[in-house]
C-alpha cells in the first residue's frame, strides 16, 4: 500500500534552487586567481587550453557568469579573433552580428565536412539545430567552447566530438583523423548526421561497452553503455559540487513554496524528450512549454560525461526567440525549479545479508555530528563525530539519511516507494536534529537506502525560487573525471556490518528516476512543465 504523503509534499517537497552558494562561488574565484588564462587562445580555428586544469577552472568560472556577460566575453576574447562556436552565445548587442557571421560560416563550408550537407538548409533549420546541439552536451557553455567542427584542443591533443562518439588525436594527426572518419563514413560535423546503420555498426565493432578505447592511432570514447555485458569500469575520482545558480536576483518576496506546489500540480506532465541526434555522452531529457509565438520555458535534466569533465544537473530557463531566430534566455518575473527527488539505483553484485546486524538508520549532519535511530526510526541518539559520507553532492546537503533494510525481499518497487518511506519514517526526525544541533534551516538533503540487493541514492533540494531572473539551475556534481565513487556504508557502526563499501558510478546506474517541475511567471501567468521519468 502506498503511503499517503502528498500533503507532506505540498508543504515540504518544493525544491527551488537558490542563488549561487556564496562559499562555492568564492572557491571558484580563488582557483581562478591562481590560474593564468592568458594562454587560452584561438589556435587553428579551435579554442586552445594549455592543460586540463586550466580548462576545468575556466569552464567552471564561465558557468557562473550571466548570459549578457558571457556573450560579451566570448565576442571580445574569441569571436573577434575569427573563432566560430558550435552554438554561439549572444545577447541583444551581439546577436545580429554573431548569428549572421556563424550562419554564413556554416553555409560556406557546405559539402566540405559532412556526408549529407544540404546547401538548401534554411537559416531556420540551422537555428533549430543550434538549439538541439546544446542538449547533446547538457549545457551551453561547453557547446560554445567547441568550434563548428565540434573540436577543441587541450595541450597537444585535439578532442573531436561526433554523433558516433569522441575521437582524440595528437594535434599533428588531425588530418589523418579526418581521413579515417571519411573512410568509415562518419560525419565530421554534428549538424550532419551519420547514417544510423553506419553509426551502430561502428560502435558495435569498436566500443560496444563504452569507455575509452584505442582505434588505430586515435582514442575513441563514448559514455558507458547501460546493462552492457562487460566487465571493468571507468576512471575513478571525485568532482566538485557546483551548487545552485541563476541569472538574476533571488528574493524572499517570491511566491510561497506551498502555493508554488499547488500551481505546479496544474502543469502538463512529460517524460522528457531526447536530443534528435541521440546522446553517446550520457543522458539528456528536455521538456518545453512554448507560449505566445516567441517565448518558452525549458526544463532539462542532464548527466553528461564529455571525457574532459562531467556534469550532473537540472535547470529551468525562460527564453525568448530573438529576431534572428535564435533562442536565448530572457529575464522574467519569477523562475522556479522544483525537484521532488532525483534518484539513482545501484544493484549489488552479491546480496548484503549482514544488513540484519545494522542499526535501522543513521543521520549525518553537515557539521560532522552523526546520530543513530533506536527502537525503530523515531528515537535517535548521538553516535559520535563522523563526516558526511562520500557522495557527489556531499558538501551541498544539510544532512544525509542512511538506512539499511535487512528483509530478504525489498519493500521498494520504485523511487516513489523510497521517497514515501523517507517522508513517512525519517524526514521529521532528521529535520528536528538539524534544527536543534545546528540552528540551520533545511535546504538540501541526501538519502541512501540499502537493501540486500540494491542501493537507492536520492537528492532533495528545499531552496527558493528567483525573481527578475532567467533561469534556475542546480548542478548536482561537476568535475574533471567520471563520477565514480567508493561509498563506505555504515562507517563506525557498532554492528557487524561485513560489507564496508560499494563502487557507484553515477553516470551508469541501474536506474535513474526524477520527479520535478520547472516554470516561469510572466505578466501574472505561470508557464512550464512537470518532468517525471
Amino acid at each position: 500500500m502506498k503511503f499517503n504523503y502528498f500533503s507532506i509534499l505540498a508543504a515540504f517537497m518544493l525544491l527551488f534552487t537558490s542563488c549561487s552558494d556564496e562559499l562555492e562561488t568564492e572557491n571558484i574565484q580563488e582557483k581562478a586567481q591562481a590560474v593564468n588564462y592568458d594562454e587560452i587562445q584561438v589556435l587553428n580555428g579551435r579554442l586552445y587550453f594549455p592543460n586540463k586544469s586550466i580548462f576545468q577552472s575556466y569552464y567552471a568560472e564561465l558557468r557562473e557568469k550571466n548570459e549578457n556577460d558571457l556573450a560579451e566575453l566570448l565576442q571580445r576574447k574569441f569571436y573577434s579573433k575569427d573563432f566560430y562556436s558550435l552554438k554561439p552565445i549572444v545577447n541583444e548587442q551581439t546577436e545580429e552580428v554573431e548569428v549572421s557571421r556563424h550562419l554564413a560560416k556554416i553555409k560556406s563550408k557546405s559539402n566540405k565536412n559532412g556526408l549529407q550537407q544540404k546547401t538548401s538548409s534554411t537559416n531556420e533549420d540551422l537555428l533549430e539545430n543550434f538549439d538541439d546541439l546544446e542538449d547533446i552536451f547538457g549545457e551551453d557553455v561547453f557547446t560554445s567552447f567547441l568550434n563548428q567542427d565540434a573540436e577543441l584542443q587541450v595541450k597537444d591533443k585535439v578532442y573531436k566530438y561526433t554523433d558516433t562518439g569522441l575521437f582524440i588525436a595528437d594535434a599533428k594527426e588531425v588530418k589523418s583523423l579526418n581521413t579515417y572518419l571519411e573512410k568509415k563514413q562518419i560525419s565530421k560535423n554534428l549538424l550532419e548526421p551519420t547514417p544510423e546503420a553506419t553509426k551502430l555498426a561502428y560502435i558495435e565493432e569498436n566500443n560496444p561497452c563504452g569507455g575509452l578505447q584505442q582505434v588505430q592511432n586515435f582514442e575513441y570514447f563514448i559514455a558507458e553503455v547501460d546493462n552492457a555485458p562487460c566487465s571493468g569500469g571507468g576512471s575513478t575520482g571525485g568532482g566538485s559540487s557546483g551548487g545552485s545558480s541563476g541569472s538574476g536576483s533571488s528574493s524572499s518576496s517570491g511566491t510561497p513554496n506551498a502555493q508554488l506546489a499547488i500551481i505546479s500540480n496544474g502543469l502538463d506532465q512529460c517524460s522528457g524528450a531526447k536530443p534528435w541526434l541521440g546522446n553517446l555522452f550520457g543522458t539528456t531529457k528536455v521538456c518545453i512549454d512554448q507560449y505566445e509565438s516567441k517565448k518558452r520555458v525549458k526544463i532539462k535534466y542532464y548527466n553528461i560525461d564529455i571525457f574532459l569533465g562531467y556534469v550532473i544537473g537540472i535547470k529551468t530557463k525562460h527564453q525568448k526567440k530573438g529576431w534572428t531566430g535564435l533562442w536565448r534566455k530572457q529575464d522574467t518575473d519569477e523562475v522556479a525549479l522544483g525537484v521532488n527527488s532525483l534518484t539513482w539505483k545501484f544493484t549489488h553484485p552479491t546480496p548484503a545479508a549482514a544488513l540484519l546486524n545494522y542499526q535501522p538508520a543513521r543521520i549525518y549532519l553537515h557539521n560532522g555530528k552523526m546520530f543513530e535511530t533506536v527502537n525503530g526510526y523515531y528515537n535517535s541518539v548521538f553516535a559520535g563525530n563522523i563526516p558526511v559520507p562520500n557522495l557527489p553532492f556531499a558538501n551541498k546537503v544539510d544532512f544525509i539519511i542512511e538506512v539499511a533494510i535487512g528483509a530478504p525481499l525489498s519493500p521498494f518497487n520504485d523511487e516513489e516507494d523510497v521517497r514515501e518511506f523517507i517522508y513517512e519514517q525519517l524526514f521529521n526526525t532528521a529535520k528536528g536534529l538539524l534544527q536543534s544541533h545546528s540552528n540551520r534551516q533545511l535546504k538540501k538533503m541526501g538519502v541512501v537506502v540499502t537493501t540486500q540487493t540494491s542501493t537507492w541514492v536520492q537528492f532533495y533540494d528545499f531552496s527558493e525560487s528567483c525573481t527578475n531572473c532567467d533561469k534556475r539551475e542546480n548542478i548536482i556534481d561537476f568535475g574533471i573525471v567520471t563520477p565514480q565513487i567508493t561509498y563506505n556504508f555504515g562507517t563506525g557502526s557498532g554492528g557487524s556490518f561485513s560489507i564496508s563499501s560499494w563502487n557507484f558510478n553515477f553516470n551508469n546506474p541501474s536506474l535513474t528516476g526524477m520527479s520535478a517541475f520547472g516554470m516561469a511567471k510572466r505578466n501574472g501567468q505561470w508557464h512550464g512543465k512537470r518532468m517525471v521519468f
